[in-house]
């Protein structure tokens, strides 16, 4: 029963993970920078639990529900208490490439700016600079990955342009990636409230069906987003004005409720991977 309930935790965070790491790769985030965050809500989430059963907590502990040696246990609490910056090597590849492009002398002109350089040859080139902030990567499929993310421009010449030293994940709003946080972590405190407490569950349900054509979807989610707007504005109205009052609100011991409406849109298949 345990190892089925593993089984189904690790299939579970499949899942979950994919829309979250869109969203990363589009911001540059690497997958080495989300696993020191891994790291840091591990040892955190240990430290709670132990907390709460009333038991000793130390290093040696945290490492022993967490996996981690002790050493990075350490590390972790010390880059957490020290706001330790992310490293070099954890960034992403094209933020390596770009950071070394504006502040490498072999590709800055005299007046200190990166110059245009071409895709291929020696010193001074994209090939270059590539094997050198970015390992063994493809200088073309590097090029690629930069054009689309609006940071460089190919020219008539056949050179290379730097744009930016920051590239443009997409057009998302800090408030929307805010938003994003706050949310997702509600919906999923309310999965594993009622995970860990069966007995007192909060309500979720969810409902989903086949839809024959993008254009009907399209009429149903209007639809959603109607019915939605109506049920939060009458909840909103039982919140600000709860029945028989709020004596808790009273006396500074107000819990925080709060309801969230959600119309998912399952997203076509992905299409195959090419070799670069």
């Amino acid at each position: 029963m345990a190892s089925h309930a593993r089984a189904q935790a690790l299939t579970a965070c499949k899942r979950i993970l994919p829309p979250l790491v869109r969203i990363l790769i589009g911001l540059g985030i690497s997958a080495p920078e989300f696993s020191s965050i891994c790291k840091q809500v591990y040892v955190n989430a240990a430290a709670d639990r132990l907390t709460k059963s009333a038991k000793r907590v130390n290093r040696s502990r945290i490492a022993i529900v967490t996996g981690l040696t002790r050493a990075e246990v350490t590390r972790v609490l010390k880059s957490r208490s020290l706001g330790t910056p992310t490293q070099q090597w954890q960034l992403h590849r094209a933020s390596r490439v770009l950071n070394g492009w504006f502040t490498d002398p072999e590709f800055l002109s005299r007046d200190g700016r990166p110059r245009s350089i071409p895709l291929k040859g020696g010193r001074g080139s994209f090939q270059v600079l590539v094997k050198r902030y970015s390992g063994d990567m493809p200088p073309r499929a590097m090029m690629d990955e930069l054009v689309e993310m609006s940071a460089v421009q190919k020219q008539k010449n056949g050179r290379i342009k730097a744009i930016t030293r920051t590239p443009r994940g997409s057009l998302m709003s800090p408030g929307g990636i805010a938003s994003l946080g706050t949310n997702a972590r509600a919906f999923m405190d309310t999965l594993c409230h009622n995970l860990e407490d069966p007995s007192n569950p909060i309500f979720v349900a969810s409902v989903a069906g086949p839809v024959t054509d993008s254009r009907t979807a399209d009429v149903l989610l209007e639809r959603i987003r109607t019915y939605g707007k109506d049920f939060l504005s009458r909840i909103d109205d039982q919140l600000r004005h709860p029945p028989g009052g709020s004596k808790a609100r009273r006396i500074g011991r107000a819990e925080r409720l709060g309801v969230t409406v959600v119309a998912h849109r399952e997203p076509t298949k992905a299409r195959r991977i090419k070799r670069a």
